[in-house]
C-alpha cells in the first residue's frame, strides 16, 4: 500500500514541475493532468489544427456525434470534412443533409469567435492564479470587456459546483467553525475604514479533510448560522467554536460543542468527568482557512459585489481540488456539457440562501443588505402563504414569503410537507432556538415574552444559555452577546484550570561587574580604612 502510495507521488512530482527535459513528445500520450508542465501544454496547441482538435475530441471535450437539434427529425449528426468552415469541417445529419452545425456546438466554446487554443491558454493561465490582466495578455484577449467576460464563464461552472456538490454535503467528526468579516481595510491607519462594502462570512472546517464551506450571511444571529450548522454537521459531530453567543445552543441541538474565548487564550483543554481525557479545543484550521480566503481577493484591486458569490464557489472549489486542478475543471465543465444536449446551469441567484443576495442594477451606488429581522414571538404566529410557496423539481422550497413585517431566511432543506402541517418557517426555526432554555429550571415562559413597543425599537430578553454564569437581565440590545468569561462544554465536561506559567528566573552573569566588587566580610578583624 505504502509502495504505490510512493509510486503516484513520484509520477506527480516528475510532472509538477516545468523541466523540458521530462516534457511528453508525443502528444497522443499527453493528458490534462500533464498541463501542469507547460512545455506539455504548449506542445499540444502548436501543433496543427486537426490533431489539437482531435485530442480535444478525444478527452470529450468537442463531441464527435450530436443529436440532431432541429425539431422533429430525430437524426444523428456526424463530422463532415470542409475546408470552407473553420475547424476544416461541420455537423451533418444523417436523415437531412440541409441540417447542418458547427463542431463546437454543445461545447463550452460554442458561440465564440476565438480559437481554442486562446481559450485553453486563457483557462490555464486562471487556473494557475495568474491576475486578469496576465490571463488577457497570455490568451491575447481584450483586458476590461472580453477576459472579464470569459472569467464569469469560468465561475459559474465554479457555482454549479457550489449547487451540486456542496449545497447538500454533510461534514463529520472534527468540525471547527467562525465567523470572519470581508471588505475594505486600511493601511498605516491611512484612509478611512469604514468605507467600502463589509459582508460577514460564515465558515466551517473539518479537520480530517480539511474540506472548507462558506456562507455569507447578513448578521451572525442564531437564527441564521444554527440552520446551516444542521444542514452541513453530522448529529453527534465534535464542533470548537469561540465564545459568540450564536453558537451557546449547539450542545442542545445534538452537538458536541467546545469553546474557546480568543481574549484569553487560543487553545483551551477540556476533562471528561468520567474516563479523565483531555479534550484540546481550538480553531487553528478554520482561521488558516480566512487567511487563504482573503489572499484571493487581496490579489485583486477589486471585484463587482455581483461576482462576490462566484469568487466564494471558486474559494471552495480551489480547496477541494488540491493538486488536480486541471482535470477536476473539466470533469465540471463536462458535466454541464455533457456534448448531448444543451447546457443546463442549476443554480440560482443568488446562490447562497443565507443573506438575500445583493443588488445586480448598475444605477444602485451603495450596497444594502436585506436586513432578516429576529425571531420574534408576534412573527412566529403568522402562516406561509401556499400560493407565494415556489417549488423545485424537487421538491424543495426555493422561497417562502411570510405574511408579516418580519423576514426570515428560509432553508431550502425544508420539505413542503413540514410547512403543509400547519407550522410557519418561522414557528420551526423559533422552537428548535428555544426550546431547550424555555425547558431549563432557572427560567420561565414568561422571560421571552415581548412587550409591545415601537416599531423602531424592540425589547430584547437575551436566551439565558446553560454555560453561562449569571443572569443577563433584560436591556436595549440589537444583538445578544455572551459575557467573553463563559465556555460551553457537553455535559460529563469540566473546564480545567490553566496553569500559569512560570517565570524564568534571570541567571546572574558571572563575568558582571557586580562579581568583581570585594564585599568585606563583617567577622573579619581586618580593618579597612
Amino acid at each position: 500500500m505504502w509502495s504505490a502510495h510512493y509510486s503516484d507521488l513520484v509520477i506527480m512530482a516528475r510532472r509538477s514541475g516545468g523541466n523540458f527535459r521530462d516534457r511528453i513528445q508525443d502528444v497522443e500520450s499527453i493528458e490534462i493532468e500533464d498541463w501542469v508542465n507547460p512545455w506539455n501544454f504548449y506542445f499540444l496547441f502548436m501543433q496543427n489544427e486537426e490533431i489539437y482538435l482531435e485530442w480535444c475530441r478525444k478527452n470529450n471535450i468537442l463531441a464527435r456525434t450530436i443529436p440532431c437539434q432541429i425539431e422533429n427529425c430525430g437524426g444523428e449528426m456526424f463530422l463532415k470534412s470542409n475546408k470552407t468552415r473553420t475547424g476544416g469541417g461541420n455537423f451533418r445529419c444523417d436523415k437531412d443533409k440541409d441540417h447542418k452545425k458547427a463542431i463546437r456546438s454543445l461545447s463550452f466554446f460554442e458561440n465564440s469567435n476565438l480559437t481554442i487554443p486562446d481559450i485553453m491558454v486563457f483557462i490555464k493561465s486562471y487556473l494557475d492564479g495568474s491576475s486578469l490582466l496576465q490571463c488577457s495578455l497570455f490568451s491575447g484577449m481584450t483586458y476590461k470587456s472580453t477576459a472579464v467576460n470569459w472569467a464569469s464563464f469560468v465561475r459559474e461552472l465554479f457555482k454549479e459546483y457550489f449547487h451540486r456538490h456542496i449545497r447538500c454535503r454533510k461534514l463529520s467528526g472534527e468540525i471547527e467553525i467562525d465567523e470572519s468579516l470581508f471588505g475594505r481595510r486600511v493601511k498605516h491607519n491611512r484612509g478611512n475604514p469604514n468605507k467600502g462594502v463589509k459582508i460577514w462570512v460564515f465558515g466551517m472546517v473539518e479537520r480530517s479533510s480539511n474540506t472548507i464551506i462558506l456562507y455569507p450571511v447578513q448578521d451572525r444571529s442564531a437564527e441564521t448560522m444554527l440552520p446551516l450548522i444542521v444542514r452541513h454537521v453530522e448529529p453527534g459531530s465534535t464542533i470548537y467554536s469561540d465564545g459568540w453567543s450564536a453558537y451557546c445552543e449547539l450542545n442542545n441541538l445534538g452537538f458536541m460543542h467546545f469553546t474557546v474565548v480568543h481574549k484569553y487564550a487560543f487553545k483551551k483543554t477540556y476533562r471528561n468527568v468520567e474516563t479523565g481525557d483531555i479534550v484540546s479545543v481550538h480553531t487553528n484550521k478554520i482561521e488558516g482557512a480566512w487567511k487563504h480566503a482573503k489572499d484571493h481577493f487581496k490579489k485583486m484591486s477589486g471585484t463587482r459585489l455581483s461576482q462576490f458569490e462566484g469568487h466564494m464557489a471558486e474559494i471552495m472549489w480551489r480547496s477541494d481540488s488540491k493538486g488536480n486542478l486541471y482535470r477536476e475543471f473539466f470533469n465540471i465543465l463536462g458535466e454541464v456539457y455533457n456534448l448531448r444536449q444543451p447546457y443546463e446551469y442549476l443554480y440560482s441567484t443568488p446562490l447562497f440562501d443565507s443573506w438575500k443576495g445583493i443588488s445586480c442594477d448598475p444605477d444602485v451606488q451603495k450596497f444594502d443588505l436585506i436586513p432578516c429581522s429576529d425571531v420574534e414571538t408576534e412573527s412566529c404566529s403568522s402562516d406561509v402563504d401556499s400560493s407565494e410557496i415556489d417549488s423545485s423539481n424537487d421538491g424543495r422550497i426555493r422561497a417562502i414569503s411570510i405574511s408579516s413585517d418580519i423576514a426570515i431566511a428560509p432553508n431550502r432543506e425544508m420539505s413542503v410537507q413540514t410547512v403543509s402541517q400547519g407550522q410557519s418557517s418561522a414557528e420551526y426555526l423559533y422552537n428548535v432556538l428555544s426550546c431547550s432554555s424555555l425547558s431549563s429550571e432557572n427560567q420561565s415562559p414568561s422571560e421571552h415574552e415581548i412587550p409591545e413597543t415601537d416599531l423602531d425599537t424592540t425589547l430584547v430578553s437575551s436566551p439565558q444559555p446553560h454555560c453561562s454564569k449569571s443572569h443577563v437581565p433584560q436591556k436595549m440590545v440589537s444583538k445578544p452577546r455572551m459575557s467573553t468569561k463563559s465556555v460551553c462544554c457537553p455535559k460529563g465536561f469540566e473546564e480545567t484550570k490553566s496553569v500559569p506559567r512560570r517565570s524564568s528566573r534571570k541567571t546572574e552573569n558571572p563575568y558582571s561587574r557586580k562579581a568583581y566588587v570585594f564585599v568585606p566580610d563583617s567577622d573579619s578583624d581586618d580593618d579597612f580604612v
